[in-house]
């Protein structure tokens, strides 16, 4: 099958007012600054001609797995397991799908279990399509195939009801989204754009206005659609400015500048020839239609990703560049540097990239603590991309796997149910501070981080059985019920009393393997606070039945 991406790269260029390839080349280094990255490859896959890349935990081990989509071939979607040590150099799993461009991890049915949605141009008579995770093996045929193509899709909850929907934008076609009802896709979207744009490559969900509702921003032809209340709107509310509004083949959204709302960078290219890259800043008064940010240097951009590689706080700016060198933009205080401070050593014919710790050896446990207004659903992390998402609690309850969901990459978390007002809101993740850089060229490569001293962290290591304990003991306001799974499953935790009645459901449901806590604030399951007293911790699985003595110690 001849490559569609070639005969999109011979259209001819339409440049409006400025002339953006007038920007030269630039020189890809900076003097002062370094990315704390290897130049050239750590792992190389086998040869093929790879379109996106996603990493995820397929099988609930702690480490990072790469999914790699390639367009023009048979058996097209490969998965590289990760085993402790390292990408294995062969994928042990090659869906039989023909061609597969856009490649998006999702729990679509919230069984604890990462889901892989995959896809192809509908230009060719392909489809959209879904592979569940059964148990940590991802199925080889496809479970549910939609009626539209794609060359992007991302997952969001769109209507606020605690599960993942997928967006998909393709060519020829308007964007569309199809909505998720208890674990299972609608076959056809029940929402698409009706604003006449059909020439689109990318895109990406983030939180434009702030209103705790995600919005939907989709390119080539780069605009954005806002949801209110979970209703999104049909016709674009926000487009770019020509000539930037044409040049949209890769989107990332982040607070780059810290002020607490969410701005868009974008991977810029002209029908395959070079332009720069943009990034426009968000405000209280909106989205600027004119990017604020344009890169010095000029390339056939793809895909790009936001995150702090070096450690320093803020996001910096990775870019997939097509038959050049990729590159990192610099975050200095909030403002990126016009020119990159870290290239790959070789030129790549790069599409897809992505962040990661693959070796697992920079992985720090994090908890945000949140407060819940009554209204807002949406709540975002910390730090992204996150590693782990390991359970969310509200006012002590933990919260089933059902009644919410995630994105680890962009970094949020959505709730079924509203939080009341005043509520205390804990999300339990980890990230890392030990980053590695794979991109999607051909073949796909990996760039391991070289941050001096990170060996000294402890490695994400999982035990061989289930362990517990609590922190701190005795207690008197709250205790921290530590545990380690040695992979995901179902268990029960419970508060038993020294007569053996029990007092408290702490969590029942399937959780994922690694290092989980949950928090216990010393009341029943009626929330009424208990009295002091000897307390026991106990742990249920299929094959475990552990117990742990507490003490809680009220002032008098």
């Amino acid at each position: 099958m001849k490559s569609f991406f070639l005969m999109i790269i011979v259209l001819p260029s339409l440049v409006y007012g400025q002339d953006l390839k007038s920007v030269h080349s630039l020189p890809l280094s900076h003097p002062t600054r370094q990315v704390p990255l290897e130049t050239i490859p750590f792992w190389t896959g086998i040869t093929a001609d790879t379109r996106d890349i996603a990493f995820g935990d397929i099988n609930g081990d702690g480490f990072l797995d790469l999914v790699v989509g390639n367009e023009v071939q048979e058996n097209a979607t490969h998965i590289y397991f990760n085993t402790g040590t390292g990408l294995e150099t062969s994928p042990s799993i090659i869906l039989p799908d023909s061609g597969s461009w856009p490649v998006a991890f999702g729990d679509v049915d919230n069984d604890g279990d990462l889901d892989l949605a995959t896809g192809y141009t509908a230009f060719g008579g392909y489809h959209a399509r879904l592979y569940l995770n059964q148990g940590g093996t991802i199925d080889t045929i496809a479970d549910w195939i939609g009626s539209t193509g794609a060359t992007w899709l991302g997952w969001a909850d769109v209507d606020g009801d605690g599960d993942l929907d997928l967006a998909a934008a393709d060519l020829f076609a308007p964007a569309s989204v199809y909505y998720n009802n208890n674990g299972t896709l609608e076959s056809s979207p029940s929402w698409q754009a009706t604003d006449g744009h059909s020439w689109d490559m990318a895109g990406t969900w983030f939180d434009v206005d702030d209103d705790g509702d995600l919005d939907l921003a989709v390119g080539l032809e780069n605009r954005i659609y806002t949801n209110q209340a979970g209703t999104l709107e049909t016709v674009a509310s926000w487009q770019a400015d020509l000539p930037y509004y044409d040049y949209g083949y890769g989107f990332s959204a982040g607070d780059v500048d810290q002020d607490g709302l969410l701005d868009l960078g974008v991977g810029g290219q002209s029908a395959g020839s070079g332009v720069p890259n943009f990034l426009h800043f968000n405000s209280l008064s909106g989205m600027e239609t004119t990017p604020s940010w344009i890169s010095g240097d000029v390339a056939a951009t793809w895909r790009v990703a936001f995150a702090d590689v070096d450690g320093d706080g803020y996001l910096d700016l990775a870019t997939a560049n097509y038959g050049e060198q990729d590159v990192v933009y610099l975050n200095t205080g909030g403002t990126l540097e016009t020119n990159p401070s870290w290239s790959s050593s070789p030129a790549e014919n790069s599409i897809g990239i992505a962040w990661g710790d693959v070796d697992g050896d920079g992985v720090l446990n994090k908890t945000d603590t949140l407060t819940g207004d009554g209204v807002r659903k949406l709540f975002y992390l910390s730090h992204f991309p996150a590693h782990t998402l390991d359970s969310v609690s509200v006012d002590g309850a933990t919260l089933p796997l059902s009644d919410y969901c995630f994105d680890l990459v962009a970094g949020w978390v959505s709730l079924k149910n509203i939080p009341a007002n005043g509520s205390q809101i804990l999300l339990f993740f980890s990230y890392s501070i030990d980053l590695d850089l794979a991109v999607g060229s051909n073949p796909p490569v990996l760039y391991r981080s070289t941050n001096v001293g990170i060996k000294e962290q402890k490695a994400l290591v999982f035990p061989d059985k289930i362990s517990i304990k609590n922190n701190p003991n005795p207690f008197r306001d709250f205790t921290e019920i530590l545990f380690t799974l040695p992979q995901s499953e179902e268990i029960t935790i419970y508060i038993y009393d020294i007569s053996g009645r029990m007092i408290k459901q702490i969590y029942s449901g399937i959780i994922r393997g690694g290092k989980r806590k949950f928090l216990w604030k010393g009341k029943d399951n009626k929330g009424k606070q208990v009295s002091s007293g000897v307390y026991f911790i106990k742990l249920q699985s299929k094959n475990t039945n552990i117990s742990k003595p507490i003490i809680l110690i009220k002032e008098r």
